[in-house]
């Protein structure tokens, strides 16, 4: 992981991975998904977060799911940029 932090970025955190997988749509999103759960051990917190900043006139956005490991995210997936 780079220096910038997605800890300020949380929106929603995720506590029940199978429920939360069959709100996903698509079988590229549905694996991505996957990806990340892969890398969870039982402690570890599944988040989505939400970023978006004007930079130069133009307005940039993500949004994509992240582990959360003692306080500090250890693994993201980018969903969308723009």
């Amino acid at each position: 992981m780079n220096d910038f932090s997605l800890l300020p970025y949380l929106t929603q955190r995720i506590d029940n991975v199978d429920d939360y997988l069959l709100l996903v749509k698509g079988k590229r999103l549905k694996q991505q998904f996957k990806k990340i759960i892969r890398v969870m051990t039982v402690t570890d917190q599944l988040w989505e977060y939400h970023w978006s900043a004007e930079r130069g006139g133009r307005f940039n956005y993500s949004y994509g799911w992240c582990v959360v490991r003692d306080g500090q995210v250890v693994a993201e997936e980018l969903i969308h940029t723009s």
